[in-house]
């Protein structure tokens, strides 16, 4: 065979031997993951140290605090540790599942910090030491100022 035919031929040879190659190292995890089933420390510890990189910037990216990044980070792996037995591999990386807990507990985070709102003391003190203008003479809160005067139309009974 020659021609575009044979050249097709390596082409495809190329690619199973890429999707073999693939397909070792989604074994390789998948026995990972089933000796991490097994509360083995050697399996956690392969995970943490090779994913525990990846997970922090991710956080770090979106919080863009060091600390909580590396207290969400170490979350990540205990979600993790609680939840590998709903695991199921489908072929989609171990990693991809570890992104998707920190991206849930990223958000959950911003939830609960966007709920309290800090200011910067710079606006506090704006606020506090700004000239506010003194009320009229004879002004109490709750009560309208507002005499009669026969031109505006009737609104409430108060006037």
């Amino acid at each position: 065979m020659e021609g575009p035919e044979r050249g097709n031929r390596v082409a495809v040879a190329q690619r199973s031997h890429s999707s073999l190659a693939i397909s070792l190292e989604g074994s390789e995890e998948q026995r990972l993951v089933e000796a991490a089933r097994a509360l083995s420390p050697e399996a956690w510890s392969s995970i943490y140290d090779t994913n525990f990189p990846k997970i922090y910037s991710y956080i770090y990216r979106r919080v863009e605090n060091h600390a909580v990044a590396e207290d969400l980070a170490s979350h990540v792996f205990v979600e993790a540790l609680q939840g590998i037995g709903r695991f199921q591999y489908r072929g989609v990386s171990l990693l991809a599942w570890l992104y998707r807990i920190a991206h849930n507990l990223t958000c959950d985070h911003m939830r609960r910090d966007s709920a309290s709102v800090s200011f910067p003391w710079t606006t506090v003190t704006a606020i506090t030491t700004r000239k506010w203008p003194t009320p009229p003479t004879g002004w109490t809160p709750g009560r309208t100022s507002h005499r009669p005067c026969g031109t505006c139309p009737k609104i409430s009974n108060r006037c």
